[in-house]
């Protein structure tokens, strides 16, 4: 499991080249220990610090954040910690992922910061037993992260990151649930037929049944079919097929759930019992 999520991180952490401003370092443990001078004493590793690597490994699955241009805050991982979960928080402006885990944070106040993706990626990497615990320590500027094996540290991005939860979607009145293999299956079939500049697949939702279909012109079309828990009124929304599928083949549980108001509204697949992903609808032609 580990290894599939380092591969989804290589994929979804390819950034540009690093801002002048953007450091991250890399120390072996035994070499010299670069929590020293990152804030004035640093606490023992106790519960009010340390975070389960088997914890992070789940929230490595919000690597979503943007590999092409816009804001530079969007180059980064959003760490929020909140009633008793430390949350990362990851938008390309498309899709956004949320993922958290329980955390001990004791009485501190713990601010928010935002974290480049490299150093988060390079930190995912040196992570050997999912059972250890990692150690954070934050300073104004600069984020410290520590296992076992090494010592990371990463300055922080200065910006602010986009209002996310306004983009979660608060209510729904469609909800089906699927096999989250079959439904990855279906998606890249469709997928197939669809060009780079109309990357869409329609969902088509009726009793029990699930309809995806996709066409382009001088390819064809497609249709799958398969079953799957809806109740609702008939119901369709269309989706880039391309984020679905990078959500779902990593979702942790054997089924994927997925929400939406109407076509024009966000989808939120939950894949997880901390992890939701959002994905932004296409308007396609009836």
């Amino acid at each position: 499991m580990t290894r599939c999520l380092l591969t989804l991180i290589a994929i979804l952490f390819a950034t540009p080249a690093a801002a002048a401003d953007e450091e991250f370092t890399y120390d072996p443990i035994g070499k010299r220990d670069p929590f020293r001078g990152l804030v004035d004493e640093p606490p023992p590793p106790t519960p009010h610090s340390v975070l389960s690597a088997w914890g992070l490994a789940e929230l490595r699955l919000v690597a979503v954040a943007d590999a092409e241009g816009g804001r530079y805050a969007m180059h980064g991982v959003l760490v929020e910690f909140k009633d008793g979960m430390m949350n990362l928080i990851a938008t390309d402006g498309r899709r956004l992922a949320l993922s958290g885990s329980p955390v001990d944070t004791g009485s501190a106040e713990r601010p928010s910061a935002i974290v480049p993706t490299k150093g988060m990626n390079l930190f995912c990497r040196v992570i050997n037993d999912p059972l250890e615990q990692v150690r954070f320590q934050f300073s104004e500027n600069q984020i410290g992260m520590k296992t076992a094996n090494a010592e990371i540290f990463a300055r922080l991005i200065d910006g602010e990151f986009p209002a996310y939860s306004a983009v979660i979607p608060k209510k729904a009145k469609n909800a089906m649930e699927a096999d989250a293999e079959v439904l990855g299956r279906k998606l890249r079939l469709v997928a197939n037929v669809t060009g780079a500049e109309a990357r869409a697949a329609r969902l088509q939702l009726k009793k029990n049944e699930l309809e995806i279909s996709g066409q382009f012109a001088g390819r064809g079309e497609a249709h799958a079919h398969m079953e799957v828990d809806y109740k609702g009124n008939e119901a369709e929304i269309a989706f880039n097929p391309d984020f679905v599928v990078e959500g779902i083949k990593n979702c942790e549980k054997d089924t994927v759930r997925l929400e939406f108001e109407d076509k024009t509204s966000p989808g939120k697949f939950t894949l997880g019992e901390n992890y939701i992903y959002i994905v932004m609808p296409i308007t396609v032609d009836a």
